[in-house]
């Protein structure tokens, strides 16, 4: 007889021994029967009775079964009860963090000032939309991981790889890529990068290889989908892009690249008033984005109206003022006006214009999509 076994028959002679009822908890856990160890604890305790024991049952095997909301308001109840303890403060803002709420998690972290590898990881991973990288890279390059399993050393390079990529260090990205997946052939971050990585370069072979694997294993994660659709874009396959970015913005409805994408892709599949509707949600979400300006400006030259076309233009290179969308419209303007040779003087300081990770022509990567000649 197991000793689960056994617990549940003590159980039966004496129904109401809160001690037997968290042994019997704990073993189930222990076995692996988390579902089963919840619907006992749901069963036998009453919520009224607020007792920290089960609370704190109740949030690790929500935590557990990824039942983040309810984790993280038992975790809460603890807390307001006066049971802060650092482990639960940890747990929960891994619940905050998988339920999306990367500032709750982020404040509970430095609440409890914890120091182990595997919570600066989590960190990391927290900060890492804050507009300033350098001081999340410089952290993680800081903290000892030398006494870290395998895995948590993988984890370090694959999230410094992608942390590097979005800092825009991409010599430093393919680095730490190439040696985590030297190590870990199946770390996300590092595939994320690597595909990412080729898409840049303009390797369309490689990066149809890379990007297919990571969205047939990842079809759900929205960094994935936007990849996906970027792909797709490059390969002109405008209406394939169209509906990921659909589904990205529905995953990551305040992304304003992914909304802005989506708008080019309204604007290259014909839509010009879905195009136009789209820049205006992306300058909602964010209006220091230029693109989204320059994309509207765009839009607005190509319906004549000069007037506005020529101040979101202005609006967006204040913001950037290699705009490339703004740019265009500028010199549409500037055509539409007789001042032809402004005009080619723009046209030409973009023809000029190299991309970093491939040496193409701005000019050409943008007419390619935008079919302006």
């Amino acid at each position: 007889m197991t000793v689960t076994e056994k617990l549940r028959q003590y159980l039966m002679v004496d129904p109401t021994n809160s001690e037997l009822a968290l042994q019997l908890i704990e073993s189930l856990a222990v076995e692996g029967k988390t579902r089963d160890a919840l619907e006992f604890l749901q069963t036998f305790y009453n919520a009224e009775e607020h007792d920290f024991r089960f609370l704190a049952w109740s949030a690790h095997l929500h935590l557990a079964l990824s039942q983040f909301e309810n984790a993280i308001e038992n975790y809460q109840t603890l807390f307001a009860m006066g049971h802060i303890h650092q482990a639960h403060q940890i747990n929960c803002a891994y619940a905050y963090y998988y339920n999306s709420n990367r500032t709750a998690a982020l404040d509970l972290l430095n609440e409890c000032h914890s120091s182990e590898p595997e919570h600066i990881l989590l960190k990391a991973r927290c900060m890492s939309d804050a507009d300033e990288l350098a001081p999340v890279i410089e952290m993680l390059n800081e903290t000892d991981f030398s006494s870290s399993n395998d895995k948590v050393v993988s984890d370090k390079k694959g999230l410094l790889s992608l942390l590097y990529l979005d800092n825009g260090d991409y010599a430093q990205a393919q680095k730490f890529s190439a040696e985590t997946l030297d190590k870990d052939e199946e770390n996300f971050d590092a595939r994320l990068v690597k595909a990412s990585l080729s898409l840049f370069k303009f390797d369309i072979e490689n990066a149809v290889t890379d990007v297919n694997l990571l969205y047939n294993v990842y079809p759900s994660i929205g960094r994935v989908i936007v990849l996906k659709a970027l792909l797709e874009m490059s390969l002109k396959n405008f209406v394939a892009a169209l509906e990921l970015y659909k589904q990205a913005c529905t995953l990551m409805p305040e992304h304003v690249g992914t909304r802005v994408n989506l708008a080019w892709c309204h604007f290259l599949t014909g839509n010009i008033d879905l195009a136009e509707v789209t820049f205006e949600e992306a300058i909602k979400i964010d209006r220091t984005f230029s693109e989204g300006h320059g994309g509207l400006s765009l839009i607005k030259s190509k319906q004549e109206k000069w007037i506005e076309s020529k101040e979101l233009a202005r609006t967006a290179l204040k913001l950037d003022k290699n705009c490339a969308s703004a740019l265009f419209s500028r010199a549409l303007y500037l055509k539409n006006i007789g001042r032809d040779n402004e005009a080619n003087l723009i046209m030409n300081g973009l023809v000029g214009s190299k991309s970093e990770m491939t040496g193409k022509s701005l000019k050409n990567i943008i007419l390619e999509s935008l079919r302006i000649g």
